[in-house]
């Protein structure tokens, strides 16, 4: 009872300071974005902080260029998260760092608590506190494609072995990949369906490519059907939601900067991530949120999306450890 009471006050607060909140400072807590340099001092280092300071990001990426080694990693995320007042989503790959390999990214026990644990303690050390991993995708581990009762195992192991370490995984990438369009069926969605019923997921980044069961217009990053009907409606997601990255060549390449902001909100997108700064002759923080400001105030797109996105990442938040 006393848990509730608890749980229904912070509730409150974090709806009633929302009602406060500038519009421009809700967006910017949906930004996460990548930048170039290693180390304090460096001109786009020194431009993040400037943004984290002025409340323009919430969150850090923190890519194979910006890697030498984790201690190098640790003093220049704890120079960026100094400069915030609220805790920074702080995220990155396993694949960005020399100590992971292709063999402790294999579905097997013995690598993930005796290997992975001990990297994933280094990471937390460097201050990440956020992984793009494991991913549920059963086309991403083809050899276990018709075993997704092993995969939910070890998804379920791994994911253990990261809450422990203070990391909150961001599964992807949802839906999945497609083998084969006409192939397609709803039970490769069961590694997602038992780690939402069991409650192991808090992230899900989306797939950016078509699923053309799901929704035969859109890639799933833009696409409402699978985002709100599927994820949100019948899976029962309440947690938070990761574009693909809105920068890959994939996406960018083939959209508008403005369209890929609007269609990502649109879609019921929490969080919007750019692996890169720049966006056109901008950077994405400064064109990103003009674009959504603009949306709002000609109608397409709705302020309460942004408000509810906002307040699950400011409660989201309050858990994390800085």
């Amino acid at each position: 009872m006393k848990f509730r009471i608890f749980f229904l006050l912070i509730t409150f607060f974090t709806v009633s300071f929302a009602r406060n909140v500038s519009t421009q400072e809700m967006i910017s807590q949906m930004i996460v974005v990548g930048f170039s340099g290693a180390k304090p001092g460096d001109k786009w280092v020194e431009q993040v902080k400037r943004d984290i300071r002025g409340k323009k990001i919430g969150g850090i990426y923190i890519a194979k260029e910006n890697v030498k080694n984790f201690g190098q990693v640790k003093r220049v995320v704890k120079y960026l998260q100094d400069a915030s007042k609220k805790p920074l989503l702080v995220l990155s790959r396993p694949s960005n760092y020399r100590e992971f390999t292709t063999e402790n990214s294999s579905f097997n026990l013995n690598s993930i608590k005796n290997v992975n644990k001990i990297f994933y303690q280094n990471l937390r050390r460097a201050g990440i506190n956020m992984l793009f991993w494991p991913n549920a995708d059963i086309y991403s581990n083809p050899s276990h494609s018709d075993q997704e009762d092993i995969i939910v195992t070890y998804l379920m192991y791994e994911i253990k072995v990261l809450r422990d370490e203070d990391i909150v995984p961001v599964i992807g990438h949802f839906p999945g990949k497609v083998a084969k369009q006409n192939s397609w069926e709803f039970s490769q969605l069961k590694p997602y369906f038992e780690l939402i019923k069991h409650n192991k997921i808090d992230a899900i980044a989306l797939d950016s490519s078509i699923n053309r069961k799901l929704d035969s217009s859109n890639i799933a990053t833009f696409s409402s059907r699978i985002v709100r009907n599927v994820l949100r409606e019948k899976l029962k997601f309440r947690g938070l939601i990761f574009s693909g990255d809105l920068k890959s060549s994939k996406i960018y390449k083939r959209y508008e900067f403005r369209d890929i902001v609007i269609k990502a909100v649109n879609a019921g997108v929490d969080i919007l991530f750019f692996s890169s700064y720049f966006a056109n002759s901008t950077n994405v923080p400064r064109e990103a949120r003009a674009i959504i400001i603009d949306a709002i105030n000609s109608g397409k797109i709705k302020k309460e999306q942004i408000r509810k996105s906002y307040e699950k990442i400011i409660k989201f938040k309050k858990r994390l450890k800085r």
